[in-house]
Formats: structure tokens, C-alpha cells, sequence
């Protein structure tokens, strides 16, 4: 079980982003396997403008009849500017909550820098985030690779990167849906 806010954070935070290439509106189901269990959620992407963009998820969970809850949301901003060319960097923010557990209710927030690119049919991601609140800090990698299937259908394969004492790997895949 988890010993600290910090632990939680870094086991259950998710950064949820669709490129507005894909679609406007899109939602996704996803499973990652951390901590012996697996985790299910459920996510949604908006981009009201071409370089906004409004997420949110939520992970209904039980461990060790511990039922609990985590969900989060972000805004996202694409700027004009990149880093390279073939790259479409995204700067995100967003909050985070997990509720309803034995050992408490917490919240941090998260800023990251979200990398894609486009090369051989597949999208690669490469995500910089910072997770934080008042009394913690920490660093995590996200690194996820998805191919479109008949324009409506979008599989996702990625690995979360925590660097805590020792370097955690969680694995993780995703189906993303046109709305």
C-alpha cells in the first residue's frame, strides 16, 4: 500500500492528449498494469481552438478493499513556436485528485511538455512531466507510441517512466475513439 501523497501521485497520474489532427473531440479507454494490479480508465479530449485544448480522466479503483477514486484535468496550450520543425511541442497544466480512500483524500497539479511526431504511419510521444504541491516535487517520463486505424480508431502503446529511489516502469495501452 501506498506510504505517502507522493507515492499515490506518482502511481496513478496520467496526462491524457490527443493531437487535433486526429480529431477535435475524442475519447479513450485505458489499462495499466502497476503496483501487481491493473487500472482502467476513462478520458476525453476537447480542442475548442486549434492550439487550446481541455482533457480530463477518471479511475475508479479497488485495492485491498480500499475503494477509492482519482481523477484529473488539464488545459493544454500548443504555441506557434517549436523546438524542431517535425516536432508539435504542448505545454499542459492540470489538477489531480484522489478521494474516497482509507488512507485520505490528496490533490497535486502537474506541468509538462508534451512532444509528438508524425514518422512512419505512427505518432510518437515524448512527455516531460512535473508533478507538485505544496510539500513534494517530482519528475516523470511518458513515452507512447499510437497508430490511426480507418481514421476513427487510434491504439496507443506507452511506458510511464517514474524516477523516485529507483527507476519504476509502467506499462500502458489505450484505445482512442472519434467523436
Amino acid at each position: 500500500m501506498f506510504s505517502s501523497e507522493k507515492e499515490i501521485a506518482t502511481q496513478y497520474s496520467q496526462i491524457f492528449n490527443q493531437p487535433l489532427e486526429f480529431s477535435n473531440i475524442s475519447i479513450s479507454t485505458s489499462i495499466q498494469y502497476s503496483e501487481n494490479q491493473f487500472r482502467n480508465s476513462i478520458s476525453s479530449v476537447w480542442w475548442p481552438s486549434p492550439n487550446l485544448f481541455l482533457s480530463a480522466g477518471i479511475s475508479p479503483n479497488k485495492s485491498n478493499n480500499d475503494i477509492n477514486l482519482y481523477y484529473q484535468s488539464s488545459i493544454g496550450y500548443t504555441p506557434e513556436w517549436t523546438f524542431s520543425e517535425k516536432l508539435n511541442s504542448t505545454i499542459s497544466m492540470g489538477m489531480h485528485r484522489y478521494r474516497f480512500s482509507d488512507i485520505g483524500n490528496y490533490r497535486w497539479y502537474h506541468f509538462a511538455i508534451l512532444e509528438s511526431a508524425n514518422l512512419y504511419e505512427f505518432e510518437w510521444n515524448l512527455n516531460w512531466i512535473y508533478l507538485f504541491d505544496s510539500n513534494w516535487k517530482h519528475h516523470q517520463f511518458q513515452c507512447e507510441v499510437a497508430k490511426t486505424i480507418k481514421d476513427i480508431y487510434r491504439i496507443h502503446f506507452g511506458i510511464n517512466t517514474q524516477l523516485v529511489d529507483k527507476i519504476v516502469i509502467t506499462p500502458s495501452l489505450k484505445i482512442s475513439l472519434v467523436l
